[in-house]
């Protein structure tokens, strides 16, 4: 399961360089790649910035920090009994649509992969589904129903490279290097349904702003 989610990780963090990719750099510290194409929305988000590394891991992990940087989230609580392991997860992430203001109910495996030793120098957080979404239990843990009102997400996957920098930018900081992949077949009722039948002209701008709000707002809270 989890090298599943790793393998897809990698390649949805390296897809961009293809063909039918609209890739934008729009500061020295910031770069945004997108494709649509059968029925099918990916972006790329890639920033640096001057902070801990564990700490931008933290700021991803921990319920009480993601709604900081996400301002349209609802509730995230960790699901099951017991001490969870912190870096294999199950939760229940409540949100509204950025672009439909529908209300989207998730549930979310989090995997965490300790690459640093490795040729990537990188730690990957794999955010994913359960494969049927009409289950009631996972690994063992009783699943709550949907939100009232909601509809539980599916064909979804989020992707998370954060490669710490010792040295940013010659100051003698540290600092970390983060791209962000989403993958998603959206559901007629899912803000990346309303996404996708954007034109060209204004998916460009909508993505483009999306990149500003996450670099001004992720690293105030990493």
């Amino acid at each position: 399961r989890v090298g599943a989610a790793v393998r897809a990780a990698m390649q949805d963090l390296d897809a961009h360089p293809g063909d039918g990719w609209v890739n934008q750099r729009m500061e020295e510290d910031l770069s945004c790649s997108y494709h649509v194409g059968d029925g099918q929305f990916q972006v790329v988000f890639t920033m640096e910035s001057s902070g801990d590394a564990v700490r931008a891991l933290a700021a991803i992990l921990e319920d009480d920090l993601c709604q900081a940087y996400k301002p349209n989230v609802i509730e995230s609580r960790i699901l099951g009994e017991g001490e969870p392991d912190p870096f294999d997860l199950v939760r229940q992430i409540i949100q509204t649509s950025k672009f439909s203001g529908a209300l989207e109910d998730a549930i979310s495996q989090t995997s965490v992969v300790d690459a640093l030793d490795e040729d990537a120098g990188s730690v990957l957080v794999c955010l994913y589904p359960q494969s049927d979404v009409t289950t009631t239990t996972l690994r063992g843990i009783a699943l709550p129903a949907p939100r009232s009102g909601a509809e539980r997400k599916s064909g979804w996957r989020c992707s998370f490279r954060i490669t710490p920098v010792p040295n940013f930018r010659g100051t003698g900081r540290r600092g970390f290097r983060m791209s962000t992949a989403l993958s998603a077949r959206p559901t007629s009722r899912t803000g990346l349904a309303v996404l996708m039948r954007l034109p060209g002209w204004a998916l460009k701008p909508a993505m483009a702003r999306s990149a500003r709000e996450f670099l001004e707002s992720f690293p105030r809270h990493a």
